[in-house]
């Protein structure tokens, strides 16, 4: 990839796994609150991508957050951030890509 990507997709979870897989998507890494509202549907929706779920984003997107995030999306081997929103995972997600070279989507 020569430039980090954000996508756009209208059409939930489904248009956005056959989105993925459009670009030759390989790993996912999700960004959720601690709450993991909605994670088991994002997973269930992207299991294609052998998801990987970061769950600690936190307001205003500490350093120590962005760096154990960016661990886990290294280690993972990831090409893709996948955001559950609120402000707080699209702000990681957001941080992350200051420094990565991956697509980037916030749902």
């Amino acid at each position: 990839m020569a430039a980090p990507e954000t996508l756009f997709v209208a059409g939930g979870l489904s248009a956005l796994a056959t989105r993925l897989a459009e670009l030759g998507t390989r790993n996912v890494l999700v960004l959720a609150p601690p709450s993991r509202r909605h994670v088991d549907e994002v997973l269930a929706a992207l299991h294609a991508f052998a998801p990987v779920v970061f769950d600690q984003a936190r307001v205003h997107v500490p350093a120590e957050v962005v760096d154990a995030a960016s661990r886990l999306l290294t280690d993972s081997e990831a090409d893709t951030i996948v955001a559950i929103g609120g402000g707080s995972a699209i702000g990681l997600g957001k941080a992350l890509r200051l420094t990565h070279d991956v697509r980037f989507a916030a749902i």
